[in-house]
């Protein structure tokens, strides 16, 4: 049962996800308590649910969309236009987007505790201090929300106005100050909140008589409340302790390893540090980089070096950098400063510098957003220069932070690059065409076309044109002329044909089978060569199925010899198919499929999913008859580069290239064993088991 989501349960459903991201460690009980309260949800407005409605597996799948509109660098494999609105919502009026959630409580049965609002001595004092540049009513509804946020993301323990010393409230507030979705939820009300928490501490101070100094650190990166001189030192103390005793990283998890420091600052610094267990652990996280449980002391000069080093690429053109190569070039120093990875490495970046765009494996230092193909491309024409010619070689060199297979990669998608020969690319710019040579080319084209139905660029290019442009391949000057005449001509091997003309085949086809009750794939390939004088099997392939329903691997009917009843055969697929995607080797439950007048098989179901099912579409890379390709969801629109990774996540298969292949091969969803992308599909892959995509 598909029923889209609401406001009310997507409220829910992004309470939910703030959860996990505060503590990861219950996600998976999280998504089990929010599954059963949107399941009572529905009971209540009386819908009839079954086994598949909001379930774990559904709901984890909605995590994604909810992560992406949040953070923007997490890929996800579908969207929503209410998840957007929601999102928008939270972060734009948070009151009422609180309202919309506590309806949404109510509706699913929860228990909410009457919320204590402020005293009427704090609503006082408050109208006493004649602020200027807020009012009373803006103070105390930041306070409400701030404390709303953090009780409901178990931050703290209780809400701002059931703590009545200011105490209490200087520790809540480095709680909260130290959590990480706190600063990100707050970030664009930064003023107003250091005002608000301000004028509350003063309140309590005043009603207080046994107050205690301010811990809210310099480190928060959205509330920089008065920070004491003495609180300063005290941060650069635990700093100097960490890297003098720790170099290789503090456990902040380990009570032993709090013992030792706890020792080793008595004995540097002649004083006993804080008692509070988790003050101390807040401060030793703000005073480095937290990397794999541990916390790293960067010194400030590694800092400047890695900018450095950046910096120096970026003026000479280079605006995407990878990880990978980044560490890996400067690997024996990196070590030195303690750096001891690539992971860490993109940890301490996105925490200096916030301006760049941080992606999974890489990331952009332009301001304006771009796709990694986008940058590539661009980085690569930068760095091209005059030359007519590049190798592998070459760009690997002039691009010292882009892996070779990802040079590769641009090469082969890029609009304006050509193959020339092993290895070599040219540009399309720089090829050598008057314009009164290329009024030339299409005027033989034409009436080559029009004398024998197509013209061979070896008719077509003069021999001035070779001879301007010598340092091209053949190929290479083919390519390059269809570039410049395609909207008026189709390229077919090494000739050309009037635009529209390369469909002819597969109208030919399509007429052919429309015109019979049964044939054979042998037939259509006898009909091909007749044709063309060869066999191109993935057209034969698509033309047929896009006429008749293919009942097994030789031969295609006429759709009214089929009656296939779409409602159950929906219904079976849906049940069986977990997230969006399933390999069409993955399917063996035929017998649950009903009678359509002939036998289930594989074949069948591809020609049902291709053009009969309501829910769902088939996806390939190239039209076969081996099986291979996958059954998707119509509502995901994603490539097919996206869906092999949905499916590798949801399986067991480890995450090495040789096991990928493996469960691709067997499941369908590839042919055979060639990808260039693999790698970025193991990444992919990762991030959406992790719960990061």
């Amino acid at each position: 049962m598909r029923v889209k989501w609401d406001q009310y349960e997507t409220a829910l459903l992004i309470e939910t996800f703030w959860k996990i991201e505060d503590n990861h460690e219950n996600k998976n009980e999280l998504i089990s308590d929010l599954s059963l309260r949107l399941r009572n949800m529905a009971i209540k407005k009386g819908l009839e649910i079954d086994d598949v409605y909001r379930n774990v597996n559904g709901i984890t799948m909605q995590l994604s969309p909810i992560a992406h509109a949040f953070f923007p660098n997490r890929p996800t494999l579908t969207t929503s236009s209410m998840f957007e609105k929601m999102v928008q919502l939270y972060k734009d009026d948070r009151k009422e987007f609180d309202n919309i959630l506590s309806t949404a409580h109510v509706m699913a049965g929860d228990e909410m505790n009457d919320r204590k609002m402020p005293s009427n001595e704090f609503i006082t004092w408050i109208h006493n201090k004649e602020i200027k540049k807020y009012s009373a009513e803006e103070i105390i509804e930041t306070l409400d929300s701030i404390s709303g946020f953090c009780v409901r993301h178990n931050i703290i323990d209780k809400t701002i106005w059931e703590q009545d010393d200011a105490k209490g409230f200087i520790t809540s507030m480095y709680k909260m100050l130290a959590d990480r979705s706190f600063n990100i939820v707050y970030k664009e009300d930064k003023a107003i909140v250091q005002r608000a928490i301000a004028l509350y501490k003063m309140y309590l101070e005043d009603n207080t008589v046994d107050t205690e100094r301010t811990i809210l650190t310099e480190k928060s990166e959205v509330v920089d409340v008065e920070v004491d001189e003495h609180a300063i030192a005290e941060q650069e103390e635990i700093k100097q302790v960490l890297e003098l005793h720790f170099p290789y990283g503090f456990n902040y998890f380990s009570p032993i390893e709090l013992m030792k420091f706890r020792k080793n600052f008595f004995s540097d610094i002649g004083e006993e540090c804080i008692d509070d267990v988790v003050e101390l652990t807040n401060l030793i996280k703000n005073a480095g980089v937290e990397y794999s449980g541990k916390i790293y002391v960067i010194s400030k000069d590694a800092i400047s070096r890695i900018n450095k080093v950046i910096n120096q690429q970026i003026e000479l053109g280079e605006t995407i950098f990878y990880y990978e190569m980044l560490f890996l070039a400067n690997e024996d120093w990196l070590f030195e400063e303690r750096i001891i990875s690539e992971e860490m490495l993109k940890e301490i970046l996105m925490i200096e510098d916030t301006k760049y765009q941080y992606k999974a494996g890489y990331f952009v230092t332009r301001e304006s957003r771009c796709t990694e193909k986008e940058a590539l491309c661009r980085d690569i024409n930068y760095v091209w220069a005059e030359a007519t010619l590049r190798t592998f070689d070459e760009l690997s060199q002039l691009l010292l932070f882009v892996p070779l297979n990802k040079i590769k990669y641009a090469l082969s998608v890029g609009e304006n690059f050509v193959w020339n020969s092993f290895e070599t690319y040219t540009r399309t710019e720089n090829f050598i065409i008057s314009d009164s040579q290329l009024e030339e080319i299409e005027n033989k084209a034409a009436t080559l076309c029009d004398e024998k139905g197509s013209a061979s660029f070896e008719e077509i290019i003069s021999d001035d044109i070779v001879a301007e442009n010598y340092e091209l391949s053949e190929t290479a000057l083919n390519d390059l002329v269809f570039y410049r005449i395609k909207d008026r001509f189709s390229k077919n091997g090494k000739a050309v044909t009037r635009a529209g003309e390369k469909n002819d085949i597969s109208s030919e086809i399509v007429k052919y089978c429309r015109s019979k009750d049964v044939c054979t794939i042998e037939e259509l390939n006898q009909l091909m060569i007749d044709l063309t004088g060869t066999i191109r099997y993935p057209v034969v392939v698509e033309a047929a199925n896009s006429a008749m329903v293919r009942v097994d691997r030789d031969s295609f009917v006429e759709d009214r010899k089929v009656s296939f009843d779409i409602e159950k055969i929906d219904t079976v697929l849906d049940k069986m198919i977990i997230g969006n995607v399933m390999g069409m080797k993955e399917f063996s439950s035929f017998a649950t499929l009903p009678y359509c007048g002939f036998p289930w098989n594989l074949f069948l179901l591809e020609s049902y999913c291709r053009r009969f099912s309501r829910l769902f579409y088939y996806a390939c890379v190239t039209p076969n008859s081996k099986n291979a390709g996958a059954i998707v969801r119509k509502e995901c629109e994603v490539s097919y580069h996206e869906l092999m990774a949905e499916a590798v996540a949801r399986s067991n298969v480890n995450l090495n290239e040789k096991d990928i292949f493996d469960y691709l091969i067997s499941s369908g969803l590839m042919l055979k064993k060639s990808y260039n992308n693999m790698d970025d599909l193991i990444v992919k892959s990762g991030e959406i088991r992790e719960g990061r995509l």
